[in-house]
């Protein structure tokens, strides 16, 4: 496939799978001349080049009816079976990524197959934060999908007797950590009691409460709910919030630039200045707009939103969700945060940003797992208080 028709603009042999060979030669594909289009009009070997569309609209409108798939199942997703396939099949990673044209070996690992029961099986500390897309308010807090029901997993996997008497653990841990959006206890309620019961069936005392990423040393207003549930008769008492040292400022990168990290012409309509030259963001407040002061942070998320208040936080940043949008004001000027302060604003440090980029991680994807993560201070005080108590 030559670099100047490829999807990722490089060169590459790619294999065609033995089966896909068997149906072109009983098509008669191979009969055509070898300047034709693979796929032409009507799905034959053509002179005329056809646009994806055309394929990806056959499939909506035609084949996945016919399959009875649900809308989920997107065009895209027959490519997506075929790499899972393969990495079942015990095809070494690097060659799938090949294969699938992946940019880099982090999007491959998304597909690869993970047992939980080949790991480490007697572990002492259990972490996990199932999706929040659906629990959080700038989410569709429809839990069908299934993506933030994967707590049940975590269930799955703590069982002491599941039903085929096989637990996936050899032995419990001692402190079990769930991490997720505070919508979840506010408008989900029945899934978070539902968790804490079953936990509580296994045999853990649980603890919960919403901490603020800024009570623990990160200048980011992040609040989470976290449950912190243990086999322990000590009974576990959160970590004490600490007055904030840092603003913005000790997380800037000042050699980024202004010009490159602008924001959109659409975002711009949100920031005027005043006659004497001061700059303001329109919000939905009763006064209409807020003047910005040095070192100020402005959410410009859903720029065109005529009811969003509260964009500006003074030295502090909002919440750093999976596509933050969010511009730091000085020297009068508002530029964009970067990806790398993105994830300083979690708590990870700028090797870290550098063995993301090195491994071919964008920026983009570097921002994304920012906002999904965990603030790392927030998780260590949790830890270290565990440790004062003896539960770990």
């Amino acid at each position: 496939i030559d670099d100047t028709i490829s999807k990722n603009k490089r060169s590459a042999c790619v294999t065609i799978p033995q089966k896909i060979i068997e149906l072109m030669v009983e098509l008669g594909y191979f009969d055509a001349p070898g300047t034709y289009y693979i796929f032409s009009k009507d799905f034959r070997p053509g002179p005329e080049w056809v646009n994806e569309k055309t394929y990806r609209d056959f499939w909506s409108r035609k084949i996945r009816p016919a399959l009875r798939f649900p809308k989920e199942y997107k065009f895209y997703s027959l490519k997506d079976t075929g790499i899972t396939a393969m990495l079942r099949a015990g095809y070494d990673t690097l060659s799938v990524k090949e294969q699938a044209r992946h940019s880099s070996l982090l999007m491959t690992d998304v597909y690869t197959p993970q047992d939980i029961r080949l790991w480490n099986m007697k572990c002492d500390v259990l972490v996990h934060g199932s999706p929040c897309q659906d629990w959080s308010k700038n989410g569709l807090n429809n839990v069908n999908t299934g993506r933030s029901i994967l707590y049940e997993r975590t269930l799955q996997i703590l069982n002491p007797n599941p039903e085929n008497g096989y637990p996936e653990l050899v032995s419990p841990p001692k402190i079990v950590v769930w991490e997720n959006v505070p919508n979840l206890v506010h408008r989900h309620r029945e899934h978070f009691d539902h968790y804490l019961e079953t936990m509580e069936s296994y045999g853990y005392k649980n603890y919960w409460d919403i901490l603020k990423a800024s009570d623990y040393g990160i200048a980011q207003a992040r609040d989470r709910v976290y449950v912190v549930s243990t086999k322990s008769d000590i009974p576990f008492t959160f970590p004490e919030k600490k007055p904030l040292k840092k603003d913005i400022q000790d997380y800037l990168d000042f050699s980024a630039d202004f010009e490159e990290n602008t924001p959109s012409e659409n975002e711009k309509n949100i920031f005027f200045r005043k006659e004497d030259g001061t700059l303001c963001v329109r919000e939905a407040t009763k006064l209409g707009y807020k003047e910005l002061a040095e070192y100020d942070v402005i959410n410009l998320e859903f720029p065109n939103s005529k009811t969003r208040r509260g964009r500006v936080g003074h030295k502090i940043a909002k919440t750093i969700t999976t596509s933050p949008r969010q511009a730091v004001y000085y020297n009068d000027k508002v530029r964009m945060l970067t990806a790398k302060e993105h994830l300083r604003l979690m708590g990870f440090e700028d090797k870290d940003y550098d063995l993301m980029r090195k491994n071919g991680i964008t920026d983009k994807q570097i921002s994304f797992l920012a906002g999904n993560s965990i603030c790392i201070p927030v998780l260590e005080a949790i830890f270290k208080q565990a440790q004062k108590l003896h539960i770990i």
